[in-house]
């Protein structure tokens, strides 16, 4: 079974990631900063308590993973911090534990995997959260330069990294979202899943190295576009329009079509009409008498027949076989063969005088 870490354990798209890694078949290993419950649990998903501002809980908790015999083939960063203020307002606190989250965690687990990663020939996604502010744009432009060059470096080892970009619009919708419709507005986490479930199903022999996910509106819509059904091939026929269905051309009468009913084209279609047929005088009944008799032709007499007299044979020698002679068979031969051959006398060996 191949295994799985996953930071942002804690927020609804690292969970939505997780539940579709263990839908694959991984054990997943999920970092998460807070101590509450993910919502679910399985015995192939193992949650783990760090922090992620720590370097020292995020080596001790990888080397954990690692010297256990768990060979990581899969690493998702999907750590998400809340969104910050302006620089002029935010404190020095909060921007280096935004820059320890978004940028040092995720170079620090690859640096400790990197040689398990290269033996199984896994995946790195790394999950970039691009705000409005400096801080974020900052950190998200450091992770993705760093994925291209380890992936320049690692990608003749087999290892495959990507930069996952969910695109948040910056601007909330004035409108509620509908709980019955799909969210327009927001990131959706599901197809987020669904995205890294595709970059770990792709083939071996290319990578998509970036990928990007934003909402289709800046607002929530009152009811979702309307979409033709889509026409099922297998069991539904779809003929091609009249304007492209080609016009009748003109036939070329031939001894076959005459006996055939004629066509009229009469506004621009065609129509059978029956060929007036021949009118048949009746029958008249005579009686044998009163009908006159047919002449019939001579029949040509037949040739005779020319008798060709053939040539006499030669007479043929009638062939003498040799017959070989018989030697007489000797009687005393006979006897011989039948006669009973003499058996030697016992010795006695009792009486044996040296």
């Amino acid at each position: 079974m191949d295994v799985a870490l996953i930071t942002g354990a804690d927020n609804i798209i690292g969970q939505s990631i997780g539940r579709k890694l263990i839908m694959l078949g991984f054990r997943v290993y999920a970092f998460s900063g807070s101590s509450q419950s993910l919502g679910f649990s399985h015995k192939d998903f193992i949650p783990k308590q760090v922090d992620l501002t720590d370097p020292k809980a995020i080596e001790s908790a990888t080397l954990e993973i690692l010297n256990a015999g768990q060979a990581i083939h899969t690493f998702i960063h999907a750590a998400q911090t809340p969104e910050s203020k302006a620089d002029s307002e935010d404190s020095p606190e909060h921007l280096v534990k935004h820059v320890h989250t978004q940028l040092l965690a995720p170079m620090l687990v690859v640096k400790l995997a990197l040689s398990s990663l290269k033996q199984q020939r896994g995946y790195i996604i790394n999950l970039c959260w691009p705000e409005q502010d400096p801080t974020s744009m900052a950190c998200s432009s450091g992770l993705k330069a760093f994925s291209e060059t380890l992936f320049d470096e690692t990608r003749n080892t087999g290892i495959k990294v990507t930069t996952l970009y969910p695109y948040r619009n910056l601007v909330k919708s004035s409108k509620p979202i509908n709980p019955y419709n799909s969210p327009q507005s927001i990131i959706n986490p599901e197809l987020v899943a669904d995205a890294v479930e595709r970059l770990i199903r792709y083939g071996e022999g290319n990578v998509i190295t970036h990928m990007e996910i934003r909402p289709q509106a800046t607002e929530e819509l009152e009811s979702l576009p309307k979409m033709e059904n889509r026409i099922n091939e297998y069991s539904n026929i779809q003929l091609p329009p009249e304007d492209n269905i080609p016009q009748h051309e003109t036939l070329i009468p031939t001894p076959q079509a005459k006996k055939s009913p004629i066509r009229k084209k009469e506004s621009g279609k065609e129509s059978m009409t029956p060929r007036p047929s021949r009118q048949k005088r009746p029958p008249q009944k005579e009686s044998l008498a009163e009908r006159p008799k047919k002449k019939q032709a001579p029949r040509r007499p037949k040739p005779e027949a020319k008798v060709i007299e053939e040539a006499p044979m030669p007479p043929i020698a009638p062939i003498i076989e040799p017959v070989e002679e018989k030697k007489p068979v000797k009687r005393s031969s006979l006897r011989n063969r039948y006669k009973k051959k003499p058996t030697q006398p016992q010795r006695n060996y009792d009486h044996f005088e040296p």
